[in-house]
């Protein structure tokens, strides 16, 4: 085999009682803070010395002595127009004919004329970890083909290093309880499962375990038909043990690709198991060149520095793979399931087979290498689930159980898998034109796709649509004249899967989510009964059952989810691949230049952002909850308008009459016996006027973990919006919406919430702000015009969903009419979904998601999943 260096860039994560929930949720916040219930393994990753100089030293060094922080670059300008050039992928030749008028040149005064220029600055810059070029050949290939990789064990040492990654890697194993009685274990990162203690047990005293995960999944390149390239196989690598948020932002450059697998078809005359054996032996073979340095650190250890100088005798073992179920074949060298030894028949029912042995799966392996031909080598395997790759890439990689390495998968076992079968089952049952009819008269949800014209026409469905739909099928189903044991298996399956997306866990919420799963298999047989599926025994079906065990083994599951390697895929290939010339035998170079240059300008950029203190060093990430408040409204209001605007532009109708109210008792809670009354405020009053908001902004934290990101959502209050003189109009959106006195955005439970619908943002006008000074009132900030809905109440006992009805009362003439109030604005806590429980076999065709919340007299359900914020913060019952 050959083996090349590629050069550097310029040359080139009923159902359970919500009640228990709820109490675990609570115990989970109060333990991750507590030192005194946290159990750390004795002796773990010991520094055996500290070197004097961390390992860039010699580029801080020539960042001293140039006394620029923006070094190579001369000075903040240099730095952000090279940024810019880079992460926008401008290409050379339009940068050239921009500098090629001298106006511009002068004007900018860069200090690099060209692109060439640009690179050699960069180069400037410390290199990752640096790519090699290798042919490899396996019999049954025309020719040797080319692989690029990286040596993992020099990721590992850049990763290890980097300055960003600082206090973010767990080295040392753990176990969280939930309180002093260490009864209840909390499982979150990877440090805190059976499989981190289990690994360090294996090794020698004072050694740091570096747990490795990988991702990899071929990925098409291109829509374009008859492209020399359009496949890419690319294997990215990270340290199991990095902090999860740090995981799941790619920003961060936790990831990193390690190889490019080549693709390649088999000549012709191989039979199809020939074929199969010729495909997995490229595989593996592949990975196993690559990762063969990795099994000596593995067996001996290899010294690590941090960015501190901190040395430690580490241990790179393969710990997780997060893979889709093909991918998880390939790799444990299996047909069915990766991780026991079901039987095919038994996929489908509710329990496990035997665990599987690494060492016992490679000595089938070596016994059916015994058979004299590919078609009984292959019988033979076929009654263990096993398949024939005699020398498997994770083969004597000490401490590796490819078994247990393999990861649940979110994305393809439930969005793609389950949810995906039961949503073509529930359109069965239904039809489609009744569940698109239904689907379509949803009112909209900010952050949630809205399907006006159903989902039968959806073509190619995506992992992002299969979870909007599964967001919304539970409240379409919910009152559907449908069998009530679907509706039981459909709410058990939606329910484990928000389940088991928590970032911590607890063996309390751990057992929930089992009988949740139970309760699914107890029923799901209806659906064979109605004629819906066929059968129920696939592979994804039988994967639900390994999540629980693999969450205590490895942690909560969302750093480990597939939708990260999606996500991979773009920015470390398919951007790459658009700015190459995408000729075969070409490609992989140019992806490697490309990802050396975007590297290095990515390492700049966060040092760069860790000397200035900077929120961000990326240019296009916006602000992060250290920069907004939890409501946020628009700088200036959109309009001004009087009462008499108000009352009809939003339906706003009792709003001269709650103001007075609102005011006369706001005035009297600050007062009290020294209260004056004030002045009545006549409906028809056009010469007070007020500025209006048409939405305001939540950021809402995560109730788990306080270094998540904050979940965006807006409410809206906007009236209709008409174009100019055309007769086009927007409809109006008035936003149902959860209010609560008192209490922080996010609070989590149902105790003294309330639902209702957003008509008016507002501020007072300078008359009655003037006025309120006068008699020595602290003036109130935004208020908000809110129409009620009833009381939550008790859950539905079949959904575990609340259901309201719009509120009532009697008013001054008489007649019912709609309950509202005039509330501060800071009491709202977020948006509320509401979907009409149509109880109907076929719904009005004059209800549509525009007037649904206007016409519908009928109750609504309250639906908790829109996403993981309000589905926590519904647990309390």
């Amino acid at each position: 085999m050959q083996e090349e260096l590629v050069p550097p860039a310029s040359s080139l994560r009923p159902v359970p009682p919500a009640a228990r929930l709820d109490r675990n949720m609570v115990s989970i916040e109060t333990a991750l803070g507590n030192e005194s219930i946290r159990e750390m393994y004795p002796g773990a990753a010991k520094v055996i010395r500290r070197e004097k100089k961390g390992p860039y030293a010699e580029f801080d060094a020539a960042c001293n002595t140039s006394g620029s922080t923006w070094n190579p670059f001369s000075d903040e300008f240099n730095y952000i127009f090279g940024q810019w050039l880079v992460n926008e992928d401008i290409p050379g030749a339009a940068f050239k004919r921009l500098l090629s008028h001298k106006v511009v040149r002068e004007r900018l005064g860069l200090s690099f004329k060209s692109m060439y220029e640009l690179r050699k600055l960069i180069l400037q810059i410390p290199q990752l970890a640096p790519f090699y070029r290798k042919l490899i050949y396996v019999p049954g290939m025309r020719k040797p083909a080319e692989m690029f990789f990286r040596k993992p064990e020099e990721v590992l040492r850049d990763l290890w290093s980097r300055p960003n990654l600082q206090g973010k890697i767990a080295m040392v194993p753990e176990r969280r309880f939930t309180d002093e009685s260490k009864e209840v274990r909390l499982y979150s990162g990877f440090e805190t499962g059976n499989r981190s203690w289990d690994l360090q047990d294996q090794l020698p005293s004072g050694a740091t375990q570096v747990p490795i995960s990988l991702w990899a999944d071929k990925t098409q390149l291109s829509q374009a038909i008859g492209m020399a390239v359009n496949m890419a196989y690319p294997v990215y690598m990270t340290i199991s043990s990095i902090a999860p948020e740090v995981q799941c932002d790619p920003s961060e450059g936790a990831h990193v690709l390690v190889a490019l697998l080549p693709i390649v078809k088999a000549t012709r005359g191989l039979g199809k198991v020939q074929t199969k054996f010729f495909t997995q032996r490229l595989f593996h073979d592949g990975l196993g060149e690559v990762f063969e340095g990795m099994k000596e650190a593995a067996a001996n250890g290899m010294e690590l520095t941090s960015a501190n100088g901190e040395v430690r005798d580490a241990f790179p073992i393969l710990a997780i793979n997060s893979l889709d179920f093909p991918e998880q074949s390939l790799h444990a060298c299996t047909r069915g399931c990766p991780k026991c030894d079901v039987n095919q028949e038994e996929l489908g029912d509710n329990k496990l087979g035997e665990p599987r042995d690494p060492s016992q799966t490679l000595a089938r392996i070596r016994k059916a290498a015994q058979h004299k031909s590919p078609t009984s080598i292959d019988a033979y395997l076929k009654t263990f689930g096993l398949n024939f790759v005699l020398k498997p890439y994770w083969k004597d990689w000490e401490h590796v159980d490819i078994h247990k390495a393999m990861a649940p998968d979110i994305l393809h076992q439930l969005y793609q898998g389950l949810i995906k079968h039961i949503t073509r089952w529930c359109r069965t049952l239904l039809g489609d034109a009744e569940m698109d009819a239904r689907m379509a008269a949803l009112p909209r949800a900010h952050g949630l796709r809205h399907f006006d014209q159903g989902i039968s026409v959806l073509q190619s469905v995506s992992g992002t649509e299969h979870r909007a739909i599964a967001r919304q099928l539970e409240v379409v189903m919910a009152s559907a004249g449908v069998h009530s044991r679907v509706k039981m298996v459909l709410f058990s399956l939606i329910e484990f899967t928000f389940m088991v997306q928590a970032k911590v866990h607890s063996d309390d919420t751990l057992d929930d989510i089992r009988k949740t799963l139970d309760r699914f298999h107890e029923h799901k047989e209806i659906f064979v009964k109605l004629g819906a599926c066929s059968n129920l025994h696939f592979p994804k079906m039988h994967a639900l059952l390994h999540y629980t065990d693999s969450i205590r083994e490895i942690g909560a599951l969302h750093a480990v989810n597939t939708a990260i390697g999606e996500r991979l895929h773009i920015t470390q290939v398919k951007n790459g691949y658009r700015t190459s010339n995408k000729k075969k035998g070409q490609f992989g170079a140019q992806l490697c230049r490309y990802l050396n240059t975007h590297e290095a300008m990515n390492w700049l950029a966060r040092r760069v952002a860790s000397t200035t203190q900077k929120k961000s060093f990326d240019l296009r990430k916006r602000c992060g909850r250290a920069d907004r408040n939890a409501i946020e409204y628009a700088k200036q209001p959109p309009a001004r308008i009087a009462i008499t605007q108000i009352r009809q532009a939003h339906e706003a109708r009792r709003f001269s009459e709650l103001l007075q109210l609102f005011l006369e008792e706001f005035i009297v809670s600050q007062l009290g016996a020294r209260a004056i009354m004030i002045p009545p405020i006549p409906e028809t009053n056009d010469s007070l006027v007020f500025s209006v908001w048409y939405h305001m902004h939540f950021a809402i934290p995560d109730l788990q973990t306080f270094a998540a990101t904050d979940t965006q959502d807006i409410a809206y209050a906007h009236p209709v919006r008409r174009s100019g003189g055309s007769s086009d109009s927007t409809p109006s959106r008035f936003s149902p919406i959860f209010v609560r006195p008192g209490e922080e955005a996010g609070a989590c439970g149902t105790d003294g919430l309330r639902v209702g619908r957003l008509r008016v943002i507002f501020e007072l006008p300078s008359e009655l702000r003037n006025w309120l000074e006068r008699i020595g009132v602290e003036l109130p900030d935004k208020l908000a015009y809110v129409e009620w809905y009833t009381n939550l109440g008790s859950r539905d006992r079949t959904t575990n969903m609340f259901q309201v009805r719009r509120l009532l009362e009697q008013g001054s003439d008489g007649l019912p009419t709609r309950a509202a109030s005039i509330i501060e604005a800071a009491d709202i806590r977020r948006t509320c979904f509401l979907a009409p429980a149509l109880d109907v076999p076929t719904i009005p065709s004059y209800l549509h998601s525009d007037n649904v919340l206007d016409t519908w007299t009928g109750q609504f359900w309250v639906n908790s999943r829109v996403d993981h914020a309000m589905y926590r913060s519904l647990l309390k019952q």
